[in-house]
């Protein structure tokens, strides 16, 4: 992680890409889920493979 001091009181962060893996990982395990539209997309495409093959 790389410590970069911007204009005011601010801060700004560079990490490599494992750790901002990780970062986003713990993130995701507090923010409220909400899905994507390609998790959608997935989920539609899915329902749709499982009524074809029920015959619906």
């Amino acid at each position: 992680m790389e410590n970069v001091v911007s204009q005011g009181n601010t801060f700004s962060y560079k990490y490599s890409t494992v750790e901002n893996k990780e970062i986003q990982e713990i993130r995701k395990r507090y923010l409220p889920y909400s899905e994507s539209k390609l998790d959608e997309l997935k989920r539609l495409d899915a329902q749709a493979r499982i009524d074809a093959v029920n015959g619906n």
